[in-house]
């Protein structure tokens, strides 16, 4: 029996509304001007950096910080959610390889990934300190806190990711605000950690740990030895070969393994339930 062209156009219509449901919803951190962005309105500059139809952009000169929502399947959410803070030396977002990939990825593992577009303390005229991004972040966590119920998340499993630059910055967002405000785990990946970080504070968050040793840098090992040195549970990965900037995983290097362990650790540390 075929179907009349009514079912169709409804069929059509359902389908289209499920489709737009799973789009990504992106939203600005701050209700109004970010504070210390006032006057500031230059566009943000965008730049398409990537090959053979790989999108891998770069952003500059942000002044409107904003969270990109990519919820995981409610057939597969666990209530985990990751606030996911791209690299780019505080120069640039690097939005998509250590963003939009990385929150797309965590959907498909039932966690929920929330990209941070977040200012730039290298933006021309010196107009910011890493106090902007670190502000713009502990933002977004209350964020994504105040709309947890509506997204499917549980506020007690909000964590937060970054690599390079923006692993400093969840490495600063998991030691300098009170507790209440730090995310409820930790997973600075190929990370800049200053000595300036110590003291960490005794209650810092569970903590996942991933580098290459060809990144020619200890700040990860170190950043693992004060944390272990509190009795927190930490997690450590150190990959032969990737170098830096590796995202997901650069082929052909062990640095690919590091988010099948992320999960694993997310599971051993009680965030996730076993199956």
């Amino acid at each position: 029996m075929s179907s009349s062209p009514r079912l169709l156009v409804v069929v059509a219509l359902l389908l289209a509304g499920i489709a737009r449901a799973a789009e990504p919803l992106e939203m600005p951190v701050w209700p109004g001007i970010a504070p210390g962005s006032e006057g500031r309105n230059e566009k943000e500059i965008w730049e398409e950096r990537g090959k053979d139809g790989v999108v891998d952009r770069a952003v500059r000169q942000v002044h409107v910080p904003t969270i990109t929502v990519h919820r995981a399947d409610k057939s597969v959410a666990n209530g985990v959610a990751v606030l996911i803070a791209p690299g780019g030396g505080y120069d640039h977002v690097t939005i998509d390889k250590e963003g939009h990939d990385v929150a797309r990825w965590l959907a498909t593992q039932g966690i929920t990934g929330i990209v941070l577009k977040y200012r730039l303390p290298k933006t021309p005229g010196n107009v910011y300190t890493v106090d902007q991004p670190l502000a713009d972040a502990v933002q977004a966590l209350e964020l994504v806190r105040a709309h947890a119920a509506e997204w499917g998340i549980d506020p007690a499993k909000l964590g937060m990711m970054g690599f390079s630059a923006g692993g400093n910055l969840t490495a600063l967002a998991g030691t300098k605000p009170p507790k209440a405000a730090r995310p409820a785990f930790l997973a600075p990946i190929y990370a800049q950690i200053p000595l300036s970080l110590a003291p960490l504070p005794a209650d810092i968050a569970p903590t996942f740990i991933a580098q290459a040793v060809d990144d020619n840098t200890d700040d990860s090992i170190r950043m693992y030895t004060w944390v272990r040195a509190l009795k927190v549970p930490v997690e450590m990965h150190l990959f032969a070969k990737g170098g830096h900037g590796f995202g997901l995983g650069k082929k052909g290097t062990p640095t690919t393994e590091w988010p099948k362990l992320f999960t694993g650790w997310l599971t051993a540390t009680g965030f996730v339930a076993a199956k």
